[in-house]
């Protein structure tokens, strides 16, 4: 046991796990978003470095809550990391990689509020506070760029971007994606 755990339940501990390996899970699935957009026979270097720059996002995130469960006397247990699922690796479109971008923004920040209520349930207010400061409050403003960029895109493929479901509006994605990634780029 470490000297320095205190007032540390066991369910939070887990819960920081838990929390800890799903962004190592997301990391790895943006990780693999941008290398598909990177290929040779996909071309949009800017969205490409957008979804690599939201996997540096998320191991930094990573990081700060396993150096968080080690100053609190935690012990940090890594799972096995699965294959993201294999449509990371190769998307029709810009916009369908956007849109699970999205959903994947929603995922962490759902396990997040979940982690906080645990963290007040246990009566973890350090934890709790730690969680709103350094995480909860920034994914509203994750969650917005997101939701913004694929409604730019389906503008850009000549959709409705107050529709949901965003990729039943498929209009023609050549021109509307580049010039989407040249805007990305600036």
């Amino acid at each position: 046991m470490s000297r320095c755990r205190q007032e540390l339940s066991r369910t939070c501990e887990d819960g920081l796990n838990a929390q800890i390996n799903l962004q190592m899970s997301v990391m790895y699935t943006y990780t693999s978003m941008a290398a598909h957009f990177e290929r040779d026979d996909v071309d949009l270097p800017a969205v490409s470095e957008y979804f690599s720059k939201c996997a540096g996002e998320e191991r930094d995130q990573m990081n700060k809550l396993i150096s968080y469960q080690n100053k609190r006397g935690g012990h940090v247990k890594f799972n096995d990391v699965n294959e993201p699922p294999e449509k990371a690796a190769s998307f029709p479109h810009a916009l369908a990689a956007f849109e699970a971008g999205l959903e994947l923004e929603k995922k962490i920040n759902r396990a997040l509020l979940i982690l906080r209520g645990m963290a007040e349930t246990e009566k973890d207010m350090q934890m709790a506070e730690f969680l709103e400061t350094n995480f909860v409050a920034r994914r509203a403003v994750s969650l917005k760029a997101a939701a913004d960029r694929v409604s730019s895109l389906l503008r850009a493929r000549g959709g409705d971007a107050s529709a949901t479901g965003g990729s039943e509006a498929d209009g023609a994605a050549g021109l509307g994606e580049w010039h989407f990634d040249k805007c990305l780029s600036d």
